[in-house]
């Protein structure tokens, strides 16, 4: 019988037997569609991502899941569903929603299990009003996706 000699360094030159490869996903930025006059109809911004880590939920989770989706304006329910993908862990970071403009971090940062952090969107400063101009600017659900 035979045997390869295999090291790390064969794909990653220089990689040893106890590195790690992490793989991260850079988005690109987004292009910006203005109108004549320079008012912007599509423009990137920055949002404030809410999540909740399982683990962290302590006593009060119910409390907290309730809190945090009178915050996002969403139901218990649809925090419940995102909570329990088949993907979460009880250690990872999950994104519930973000957060309406104007949301105080008091309103939510001493909350147990939640976390927040910045995230780029995408702003329609005239909202429907030049939706035609700019495309679809909702998220696609199940029933849309069929017909």
């Amino acid at each position: 019988s035979w045997k390869i000699d295999w090291t790390p360094d064969f794909i990653f030159p220089g990689m040893k037997k106890d590195y790690k490869v992490r793989m991260q996903i850079e988005q690109g930025k987004r292009g910006e569609i203005y109108d004549r006059n320079g008012k912007g109809l599509a423009t990137n911004g920055k949002a404030t991502e809410v999540g909740i880590i399982p683990e962290k939920l302590g006593e009060t989770a119910a409390q907290t899941k309730e809190i945090v989706a009178q915050l996002l304006d969403m139901s218990i329910e649809e925090v419940e569903q995102k909570l329990t993908a088949k993907w979460i862990k009880p250690d990872s970071f999950v994104p519930i929603g973000i957060l309406k403009e104007g949301t105080r971090q008091n309103d939510y940062i001493e909350l147990e299990g939640v976390s927040s952090h910045p995230v780029n969107i995408r702003t329609y400063p005239l909202g429907e009003a030049a939706a035609h101009l700019t495309g679809y600017i909702g998220k696609v659900n199940a029933e849309e996706l069929k017909s």
